[in-house]
C-alpha cells in the first residue's frame, strides 16, 4: 500500500512487482473518454458513499482482496477519502484500509507492505478552484468538457513536484505481538466478521502512523512560509521584514526536522556563470572561490550587499549598483539564451560550424525583425563561437571530427 498526502496503496508480497491499480472515484466514470482510458491505464472505480448497500460493499471488498491475494497489482487509494483543500492533512478514513488488512489477518498473505509516498507542489493546478469552495461555492461537476477548457493553464508555470517514497512499512512487523489472527482462524473465510474493538483500534493506529510518515516526508518550498508570514501580518508587510522573517521561519523549520527545497544559493550560481562564460572573462581556472569573495568584498565596500552569516542581502543602496551591474552583463546572457532557444528549434541532430553560424544569424534576424527581441549583440561571430565552445564545454552539444575519405 502507498500513500500519498491523501492516497494510500497496498501491495501483497510477492516476487515481482506487476503495473500499478489505481482506485478512482465514479465521478470520472461518467466523463466521455476519460473514464475508459482511466480503467485502460489500470485504474477500477468506487462509489463516493456506499449508502448502506451491503451487497456493492461486499462485491467491491472483495475484488479488491482479489488483486491483493492473486498478486494482479499493488493497490493505490486515497487514505484520507477525499482531497484536501486547504493544503492540511484530513483525518483518515478506514473503510479501504480494513479491506487490505484483511486478507493478512486471515492468512491469504504472507505479508502486505505499506509504502507512504508523499507529493508536495510548488503550485496546484486547482488553486483557483479551491478558493472558491474555501468560500462556499459548490464543487462543479466533472466532465471532459471542462477538463478540455482548461487545458489553458497548462501554459503557465506551476514549479516543480517533489514524490517522496517512504520506506515499505509491514503489516507483519507491526501486528507482531499486538494483534493475534486467531479468532479469524476460528470463522470461515467466505463469511463476514465483525470488526472487534482491538481490530479497530489497531487499524485506526495504522492510519495515523502512516500519515505520520506521509507528513515527515513532505518537502517545502519557500512560498508556504512567505504566505504563514504574511497571514500573522496583515493587511500589509515591510518587504525586508518578510525577507527577515521567512528567513527566521526557514531556520526554524530546518531545526524542527522540515524538509526545505531553496533556490540555489549564490555561490553555486556564480560557479556556473563563471563556467558558462569562460570564454568572454577571465577567470584564473580553480580560482572561483577567491573570485566570489573579492566580488562580495567590492559589493559590501559599495555598500550594495550585506553578507550575513547564511545569507547576502541587497541593501536600500545596492540597487541603483546592481542595476548598472546587471545591464553590463544583459548582453550576454541574452545572446546565449537566443543560441539556446535556436538549439532546441534547431530540427537536425548533426550540424557543421558553418551550418551553425549561418543558422543563428538567421533565426536572430528573424526574432529582431519581429520585435521578439532587441539584442543584436548575439550577431557577432564571437560570441557565437564563444557560446558554442560553453556549450561543448557543458556537455551541451557534442562536437566530433568527421574525417572525409577521397
Amino acid at each position: 500500500m502507498r500513500c500519498t498526502p491523501n492516497a494510500t496503496m497496498c501491495d501483497p508480497q510477492r516476487p515481482a512487482t506487476p503495473p500499478k491499480s489505481s482506485v478512482t472515484v465514479a465521478d470520472f466514470l461518467g466523463m466521455k473518454m476519460i473514464g475508459e482510458l482511466l480503467r485502460m491505464s489500470g485504474a477500477f472505480f468506487m462509489r463516493r458513499t456506499f449508502g448502506g448497500n451491503k451487497l456493492y460493499w461486499a462485491v467491491f471488498s472483495e475484488y479488491v482482496k482479489t488483486m491483493l491475494r492473486n498478486g494482479y497489482a499493488p493497490v493505490e487509494f486515497f487514505l484520507e477519502g477525499t482531497r484536501s483543500r486547504s493544503a492540511k492533512t484530513l483525518t483518515p478514513k478506514f473503510g479501504l484500509l480494513n479491506i487490505v488488512m484483511e486478507p493478512f489477518f486471515k492468512r491469504e498473505v504472507f505479508d502486505t507492505y505499506l509504502v507512504p509516498i508523499s507529493i508536495s507542489y510548488d503550485r496546484i493546478l486547482e488553486e483557483t478552484l479551491y478558493a472558491y469552495e474555501l468560500l462556499g461555492v459548490p464543487k462543479p461537476k466533472e466532465s471532459t468538457t471542462g477538463l478540455l477548457k482548461a487545458r489553458r493553464i497548462l501554459s503557465e508555470k506551476f514549479g516543480n513536484i517533489h514524490v517522496y517514497f517512504g520506506d515499505p512499512v509491514s503489516l507483519r512487523s507491526l501486528a507482531a505481538g499486538r494483534m493475534g489472527r486467531s479468532p479469524y482462524n476460528l470463522v470461515p473465510r467466505y463469511i463476514p466478521q465483525k470488526q472487534s474493538e482491538e481490530m479497530h483500534t489497531f487499524v485506526t493506529e495504522v492510519a495515523y502512523k502512516m500519515q505520520l510518515l506521509q507528513i515527515q516526508n513532505l518537502v517545502l518550498n519557500p512560498w508556504p512560509l512567505i504566505v504563514a508570514v504574511l497571514l500573522q501580518n496583515r493587511p500589509s508587510m515591510d518587504f525586508d521584514a518578510l525577507l527577515e522573517k521567512t528567513l527566521w521561519l526557514k531556520g526554524l523549520t530546518q531545526a524542527f526536522g522540515g524538509f526545505l527545497t531553496w533556490p540555489e544559493d549564490v555561490y553555486s550560481c556564480f560557479r556556473f556563470l563563471c563556467s558558462v562564460f569562460s570564454d568572454e572573462f577571465i577567470f584564473l581556472p580553480g580560482n572561483a572561490l577567491k573570485d566570489f569573495e573579492e566580488g562580495c568584498y567590492l559589493l559590501c565596500k559599495s555598500e550594495a550587499i550585506q553578507v550575513m552569516t547564511r545569507d547576502i542581502l541587497v541593501t536600500e543602496k545596492g540597487n541603483t549598483v546592481l542595476e548598472f551591474l546587471i545591464g553590463l552583463f544583459k548582453p550576454f546572457v541574452e545572446s546565449y539564451q537566443i543560441i539556446c532557444k535556436y538549439l532546441l528549434n534547431e530540427e537536425e541532430d548533426y550540424f557543421t560550424e558553418k551550418q551553425y553560424f549561418i543558422r543563428v544569424r538567421k533565426f536572430t534576424s528573424q526574432l529582431l525583425d519581429q520585435g521578439a527581441s532587441q539584442c543584436y549583440d548575439v550577431l557577432s561571430s564571437d560570441v557565437q563561437k564563444n557560446a558554442l565552445a560553453a556549450f561543448v564545454r557543458l556537455g551541451v552539444l557534442e562536437k566530433k571530427k568527421v574525417v572525409k575519405h577521397r
